[in-house]
């Protein structure tokens, strides 16, 4: 299996992002790996959505994480739930171009946060969901969501990513 964080990194070299959303950061592994990949100073924003329940002041430390790794572009760490108002919101002010969700792994949080996403998304950018190899809620919410808005994606297996994972972009897109 590649190592969790290199996925990450690939991915942000792959696609060079400049706007990206990560729902549920923990302390940023994957959202510090992509900024990496894609170059610290060529990304401009920086979103993270975490409620803090897996570790208290874990948005203080992938912020810090980041500074410390040369990012100089703009960084807005909400602490809460993807499903707060105030926190969507002020997430509908912006757009991204990699969105990275990994935040409520039930079938309707998984699908709330992908129909949150899906506006937020420019027309070349990807929406990473984490953990649809191997949690069928969360399968079930991509299955879902891919059937009613149609999109192209591509699945990344449990030995490609840990836990399995699919990228989604919008169809007619290249």
């Amino acid at each position: 299996m590649i190592p969790y964080e290199s996925v990450y990194f690939y991915l942000g070299a792959l696609f060079r992002p400049k706007r990206i959303l990560e729902i549920g950061t923990n302390v940023g592994r994957s959202l510090i790996m992509t900024v990496l990949g894609a170059n610290p100073t060529n990304v401009e924003l920086v979103v993270s959505v975490d409620n803090e329940s897996y570790l208290p002041n874990s948005q203080s430390i992938a912020r810090q994480s980041l500074i410390d790794f040369g990012f100089k572009g703009e960084l807005l760490f909400l602490v809460g739930d993807s499903k707060d108002p105030e926190i969507r919101s002020v997430l509908h002010q912006y757009t991204f171009d990699f969105i990275h969700i990994d935040g409520d792994h039930t079938t309707e949080g998984c699908l709330r946060d992908l129909e949150l996403c899906w506006p937020l998304l420019t027309n070349d950018g990807y929406i990473i969901v984490h953990d649809s190899g191997d949690d069928m809620r969360v399968k079930d919410a991509v299955n879902s969501f891919i059937d009613e808005f149609d999109c192209a994606h591509i699945t990344l297996s449990d030995k490609i990513l840990r836990h399995g994972g699919i990228i989604l972009q919008r169809n007619g897109v290249t």
